[in-house]
């Protein structure tokens, strides 16, 4: 048995397998992989889900990692001593699965006393930030001693306005500031088909744009102006930085601090612009200082989709493997020069064993969204990054993925 995530200690929930009509916030579901329909597992709301051990490296898994929802893998036995919509008491401390339920008092998987730098066992410094999509993310954030947010997705503010309002968005980052305390990246929007607020609407010839490549449209160039506009009017009072999301090159970064500058050149030379690199391009310009950024965040979501060639709407997001040694190939492109200065953002993080392979290749920094903060911090503090080194950097050069996901299981 091994857990994969989770926050609170206990859990009680009916099983059941694969039984999506059955699905419900007290059900606890057994996923084989074999679905094909990307819609069903979103839509999914249960306490928590089962996989078998041998599936632990299925994309699946992803779309359930930034849920509040806790997810064990089990072998072939396990799962089958489990009886249809039988009743069980989960404890994910001890990793014990009962049909007696036992009295208990709730409480956390993990010590939520944490610090923004954490230290491996080898006596790496290993950095959290917050990828804040909400107030109560950053109150959540706040209270586990997370004052640092890595990525702020202004797209899910106003979530429930049906109408643009630039006051009521201002009024937003400043009470996100104001509660983190320390730094916080804003990244600007980065309308996608998963990301769409309700006053947000796409017009033809634009749907297909990402990132900052909207801004070509005078449609939409108003909203970035605008959110320029008021990062300006926070960095009086914050230490904020600007994330440009969907960067193909230098001209992009320039043209956000071209509107910085001419708004107010005195602050505007006060903060750092970050590029997002969420396309196998963008790694190489990274990589070759092809890039005039401040800082890089690494948008592992995007960056997975566009390397086989997937989109975020379609079930082709079945064919993505994060642990081919091809796309960890790519990753290490990146010099250490670039990694120190780059912040990982996205699920890829939160896969099984990939939060520790990010660290073995030299990533020091990591975004992570505010329910998964507990799990990710243990795993860093538990981990020997400089043992692995010499071993992973063998395996990829050969290209063995097979071989590299029996090392990932039966070492990390």
């Amino acid at each position: 048995m091994k857990l994969i995530s989770g926050l609170d200690r206990f859990h009680v929930g009916v099983f059941h397998r694969q039984s999506i009509q059955k699905q419900d916030r007290d059900s606890v579901i057994y996923l084989d992989g074999s679905f094909d329909d990307i819609n069903n597992f979103v839509s999914i709301e249960c306490a928590g889900i089962i996989i078998d051990l041998e599936n632990i490296f299925s994309h699946v898994i992803s779309l359930f990692l930034t849920k509040d929802v806790f997810i064990i893998a089990l072998n072939k036995d396990e799962i089958s001593n489990l009886k249809e919509d039988h009743k069980y008491f989960f404890d994910l401390k001890n990793l014990q699965i009962s049909e007696r339920i036992v009295s208990y008092v709730q409480e956390p998987l993990f010590d939520t006393k944490i610090v923004s730098e954490l230290i491996t066992t080898d006596k790496k410094k290993i950095n959290i930030f917050s990828t804040i999509k909400s107030i109560k993310n950053a109150e959540d954030s706040k209270k586990m001693g997370i004052c640092r947010a890595g990525l702020v997705s202004v797209e899910f503010l106003m979530s429930e306005s049906q109408k643009y309002s630039k006051s009521e968005l201002e009024a937003e980052l400043f009470r996100i500031c104001a509660t983190m305390g320390g730094e916080v990246t804003i990244r600007l929007y980065d309308f996608a088909i998963d990301k769409l607020p309700p006053w947000f609407e796409f017009f033809e010839e634009s749907k297909n744009l990402r990132g900052i490549r909207l801004a070509n449209n005078t449609d939409y160039e108003i909203f970035v102006v605008e959110l320029l506009e008021i990062i300006l009017k926070i960095k009086k009072f914050y230490n904020i930085s600007v994330l440009v999301p969907f960067v193909t090159n230098s001209r992009e970064i320039q043209y956000v601090r071209d509107i910085l500058s001419e708004r107010d050149a005195e602050i505007a030379d006060t903060i750092k612009v970050g590029a997002m690199i969420e396309t196998p391009y963008a790694v190489f310009a990274a990589a070759d200082q092809n890039l005039d950024a401040d800082f890089f965040s690494v948008g592992t979501n995007d960056l997975l989709q566009y390397f086989y060639g997937c989109g975020r709407d379609d079930t082709s997001s079945s064919y993505i493997d994060p642990y081919s040694c091809e796309f960890i190939k790519l990753l290490k492109t990146m010099n250490d020069e670039t990694k120190r200065k780059t912040k990982i953002c996205g699920q890829l993080p939160l896969f099984p064993y990939m939060l520790e392979l990010l660290m073995v290749l030299g990533y020091h920094s990591f975004s992570i969204t505010p329910n998964c903060i507990p799990m990710v911090c243990s795993k860093i503090t538990q981990f020997n990054v400089s043992k692995h080194e010499k071993k992973i950097k063998e395996i990829i050069s050969a290209q063995d993925n097979q071989r590299l996901k029996e090392y990932l299981s039966d070492h990390f």
